[in-house]
Parts: structure tokens; sequence; C-alpha cells
């Protein structure tokens, strides 16, 4: 979707989206299931950073440089956000700062060390 469709604001647009689907799958969105708004906000930008620079016509290429980011590392934002930050109530349903490290991925996608 922000490969093909660069042109839609996903930072307004995705939260309503993945809640949608949520619901639809028999899911909830509450203070702890569901809709994650800093999880999802910090993933997108780590994502547009990658399509910066691998561009967004070769959607594998693409594909592949997320997947092969630290991004997908188990708990890579933990290393920004402490377990007690990320799963507050407030980080699920808004975008707070990370307590831990400055969380501010390189136009190259990657995370910061």
């Amino acid at each position: 979707m922000l490969a093909t469709d660069p042109a839609r604001d996903w930072r307004v647009e995705l939260p309503e989206m993945i809640r949608a689907y949520n619901v639809a799958a028999g899911g909830v969105n509450d203070d702890v299931r569901g809709y994650h708004h800093t999880m999802t906000m910090a993933f997108l930008m780590i994502i547009e950073g990658i399509l910066a620079e691998v561009g967004r016509r070769d959607i594998v290429a693409a594909c592949n440089a997320v997947l092969a980011s630290p991004a997908t590392e188990k708990d890579a934002l933990l290393r920004f956000w402490s377990r007690e930050a990320l799963f507050s109530r407030e980080a699920r349903h808004g975008w707070i700062e990370p307590d831990l490290a400055e969380f501010k991925p390189r136009a190259s996608g990657h995370m910061p060390a």
C-alpha cells in the first residue's frame, strides 16, 4: 500500500483501516488488545525510510529490504521504549515518545543503533 499509493496519507488512514479489520475479524480494539498506535507509527516510519531509499517501483526489492531490516528483529522497538511504556494504554491509543533512546529511522530505513 505504501509503495503503490504514496499520495494517500497513511498516517491518517492506516489506523482506522487496522481498527476496522480487527473488528471485522472478530477482534476488539481496547486498552490491551487490537490496534496499537505507537507501534503502527514506528513501523510506518521505518517502512517509509526504506521506500525512500529503495524506491516504490520495484515492490519485490522494497519487500526484501523491509524483511532484511532490523525492524523484523524480535523486540526491535524495545531498544527505544521500555516494555512498560510501549505496552501502556497511552502508547496503544496515541503516539508516545520513546523513553530509552531516540527513535529516528534514517533515510536508509535502518533503525538507529
